[in-house]
């Protein structure tokens, strides 16, 4: 799809009985030339019809941050406490944004829910979307807000030894937020999420938390690695569905959950501790993830503690991109 013909696409999608000259007009071209880009929507499948009845196509939802990354390297030296020559470059960076225009440059349909603040940076990534193709729509503008920004100061040879980063805006990404923008259920890993590793035992916290999910009209249901034999009693005991043996980091699991929950990919997400179990099945069935810390440092199975050897190296990644840990 052309840059002009999405432009078009969003303008029907705000007003499916919009005339042909009302485009043209808005788009600054002839009538015959919007003409040609209805024709070419058509062809390609975007309009089912007459009247603009719009095919709405599979796509991926990334929930994440979108931050303008500043970046100051030194010709020398850095010396405290004074100017210090040097290069700055500034770029749009995320974690979640990154990973939503990468799925772009793929050629996949991408749908991205963040909140952005109203200043010249939230007006640079909404350019930039519209650039790649990256629907914005679903976002939120936070009325004086400011758009998450990271900050870091490097010596000549290119290690940081500064950063700073402006992550408030993020702090209205809450469950309600989720929850308006179709996020309807919650998939749960269980060890070192729910409970300890192994453990039976469901803290009074974590119990005043699937609670306030209920009361606000989130499914929630279990997708375990582990046995039935551990996790049924678990999911038991405190009233969800579960599926043992999700063998994440493939989405077999994932697949049974959704079904079960009869919800799209879109309106769920994963809920786990580990990197490369929990937030990669997420990834690689197309669903966000919310990541959590481990609640111990216990764990028992060998596969498991071999894995944990990789994740610092991501999660400093995080925090060097200005990720904050929540609680």
């Amino acid at each position: 799809m052309t840059r002009r013909e999405r432009q078009l696409l969003e303008w029907i999608r705000e007003n499916p009985c919009i005339s042909q000259q009302e485009l043209a007009d808005k788009a600054g071209i002839t009538r015959s030339s919007a003409a040609v880009h209805i024709s070419n929507l058509m062809r390609k499948g975007y309009i089912a019809g007459r009247g603009y009845l719009l095919r709405e196509a599979p796509y991926i939802a990334v929930v994440g941050g979108v931050n303008m990354d500043i970046g100051a390297v030194s010709d020398a030296p850095l010396v405290a406490r004074d100017s210090n020559p040097g290069r700055v470059t500034t770029s749009l960076g995320g974690v979640g944004r990154n990973i939503a225009h990468n799925l772009c440059l793929l050629g996949e349909e991408v749908s991205m829910v963040t909140v952005l603040g109203q200043d010249s940076f939230a007006q640079s990534v909404r350019e930039n979307a519209t650039a790649i193709g990256l629907d914005l729509t679903h976002s939120a503008v936070i009325p004086g807000g400011r758009t998450g920004t990271y900050l870091f100061i490097a010596g000549p040879d290119g290690d940081m030894e500064l950063a700073v980063n402006d992550m408030d805006i993020y702090e209205h990404i809450t469950p309600e937020f989720l929850r308006q923008h179709g996020i309807t259920a919650l998939v749960l890993d269980v060890d070192n999420t729910l409970t300890g590793d192994n453990s039976q035992v469901l803290e009074p916290t974590v119990q005043a938390w699937l609670d306030e999910m209920r009361a606000a009209g989130i499914s929630l249901t279990i997708v375990s690695n582990n046995t039935a034999k551990r996790v049924r009693p678990f999911a038991e005991r405190i009233g969800l569905d579960w599926v043992p043996l999700a063998c994440k980091p493939f989405t077999i699991g994932l697949r049974v959950a959704r079904r079960r929950l009869g919800c799209k990919k879109s309106e769920m997400a994963m809920v786990g501790d580990q990197i490369f179990a929990d937030r990669m099945a997420a990834g690689l069935y197309g669903c966000p993830c919310l990541y959590l810390m481990p609640r111990t440092n216990h764990d028992k199975n060998k596969f498991v503690l071999l894995k944990r050897k990789f994740e610092p190296y991501w999660i400093d990644k995080y925090y060097q991109k200005g990720g904050k840990l929540y609680e």
